[in-house]
């Protein structure tokens, strides 16, 4: 048995950022198998021909099955990271950190690889160069809200535009079906099928968009409140929560979407950041 004094703490905040990571990875997969899903579906109504239709419905059911199975371990690791990250702010803010079962359960809980965990850590992720305590936890907060709102407004329009191309080729798969005839009941409920696979497609492309813009919205309205609240544990843990539960619904952010944004996003919080710190210093 190891000897538990000796032991180094992991790094929480890698093992966060890995997991995320891992969700985002997931995710990826999952839109892909949606395109898949789309283009099969249309490609099958369009020749309509009946083993080609069949064989395309076939295909469409088994990549619902790979989207869906990829979806669900998406939603998965990204629970597991939003645990982390709660905890992460808490500890980087308060000093608060995770002891017992928690620890354990979180730590067992990770899917990310090791190799993956070690390119993922960095010491001054956050910004705040404040003691721990209310006030640094406040910056904390104004600083992940301040990214999360940028990229949730980001990745929804990206999200709308996916949308808009998906609501065509379903709309184009339903316009298809009249022109349909002399056929077998097998492909007409083949086609069917298809037609379904391509609204449920759309129908959760669309939801996506919508909590991406919801998520944005509401994050905006977190930092407007960040900005009246005093630095006190009353005024910043209400907060806090509010904000955990935000992210917490909200679907991941691409990583090609983080790596566009982050030089800009980088720079504009370090501007915001050094503008405030000179007006705080400049109070009488």
């Amino acid at each position: 048995m190891a000897n538990i004094m000796t032991m180094e703490r992991p790094d929480l905040l890698a093992y966060q950022r890995a997991e995320h990571q891992v969700a985002k990875r997931h995710d990826s997969v999952a839109r892909l198998f949606e395109y898949l899903i789309l283009v099969t579906a249309l490609t099958s109504i369009a020749i309509a021909r009946d083993t080609f239709v069949l064989a395309g419905t076939l295909a469409s059911l088994l990549l619902t099955i790979a989207w869906q199975t990829a979806a669900f371990l998406g939603r998965r690791s990204h629970s597991i990271a939003e645990r982390a990250r709660r905890a992460v702010i808490l500890e980087a803010g308060l000093g608060i950190s995770l002891t017992g079962k928690a620890y354990s359960d979180l730590f067992a809980a990770f899917t990310a690889k090791q190799k993956q965990v070690e390119r993922h850590g960095d010491q001054e992720f956050y910004a705040s160069d404040q003691p721990k305590g209310p006030k640094r936890l406040a910056e904390i907060l104004e600083e992940s809200a301040f990214w999360s709102k940028h990229l949730f407004q980001a990745t929804a329009r990206a999200a709308w535009w996916r949308l808009g191309v998906a609501g065509v080729i379903s709309v184009t798969c339903l316009a298809l079906l009249p022109l349909l005839r002399e056929t077998s009941v097998a492909v007409l409920w083949a086609t069917a099928i298809c037609v379904v696979l391509t609204w449920l497609v759309t129908g959760s492309m669309g939801s996506g968009a919508v909590a991406y813009a919801l998520a944005a919205r509401e994050v905006d309205d977190i930092e407007a409140r960040l900005a009246a609240a005093p630095a006190t544990p009353e005024g910043i843990l209400p907060i806090l929560g509010d904000y955990n539960a935000v992210v917490q619904a909200a679907p991941t952010i691409p990583s090609a979407v983080y790596k566009r944004m982050r030089p800009r996003l980088n720079q504009l919080w370090t501007e915001r950041h050094a503008s405030q710190s000179t007006f705080r210093s400049s109070d009488p």
